[in-house]
């Protein structure tokens, strides 16, 4: 889907089918939250579904969908569009789908412009430097079959360690968008390292968590993987896995 919210800027959405399911409350909520007018009358929230699944029915081209950004197979799906290798481009289309839209990975300006406006300011600043590394690294790392890592910006507080996030993040897209906090809950931070998964993950402010959480957050950002929980029938449900 894609729409023009009130700020007129483009949102881009692959909804899940099943959120046609019911009366479709769940995806309305999302789409209004995000700049979408749409009429509350039951015949229009009739007409919507109808649309929106008549419209999957007539697409096409097929595509293959995964419900996280990075590598899968031989693509790297992204938020806005999939990346092929030369020799793999005409595999079957892969699209990101996930139950809420990811935020914050999005184009502004050109490679040429980065350069002119961020890069050149990162000379001689070892901070600026390192953190554009990871951001740039974060999406090879697997295709070296390297595991993830994490660097930890330590000293006292105005030394420029949250300044540091801002260059490595704009490299992905809009740096308040995707710069997190370490105050999240073990549950919230596992979605977020999902939607950071083969992609730059930063996170700010350790010392306003306690140590000990911090710990716990730190190891299972590491070990890459969430905890494992039961459905809604009591079945196993496969947990969040990220690199």
């Amino acid at each position: 889907m894609h729409w023009l919210d009130d700020d007129n800027r483009h949102r881009y959405w692959a909804m899940p089918a099943e959120l046609l399911a019911g009366d479709g409350s769940e995806y309305r909520r999302i789409l209004l939250s995000r700049g979408m007018r749409l009429s509350n009358s039951v015949k229009a929230r009739q007409l919507l579904s109808l649309f929106i699944q008549q419209m999957g029915e007539l697409a096409k081209q097929k595509a293959i969908s995964v419900n996280c950004i990075g590598w899968h197979h031989h693509a790297y799906a992204h938020p806005r569009l999939t990346f092929y290798p030369s020799e793999h481009s005409n595999n079957p289309r892969m699209v990101l789908q996930t139950m809420h839209p990811i935020e914050g990975f999005i184009q502004q300006g050109s490679s040429d412009s980065w350069r002119q406006h961020v890069g050149r300011y990162c000379l001689d600043n070892p901070l600026l430097i390192v953190g554009v590394c990871a951001a740039l690294a974060a999406p090879l790392l697997h295709l070296c079959g390297v595991d993830g890592f994490g660097l930890h910006l330590y000293g006292a507080s105005s030394t420029g360690k949250t300044a540091a996030l801002y260059p490595a993040l704009s490299v992905w897209g809009e740096p308040n968008q995707l710069r997190h906090s370490w105050r999240a809950t073990a549950n919230g931070l596992e979605g977020t390292a999902l939607a950071h998964n083969d992609a730059l993950l930063a996170l700010n402010e350790m010392g306003e968590v306690d140590p000990k959480e911090a710990g716990d957050v730190a190891y299972m950002l590491a070990n890459g993987q969430g905890k494992t929980r039961a459905g809604k029938y009591g079945e196993m449900r496969l947990p969040a896995r990220w690199r």
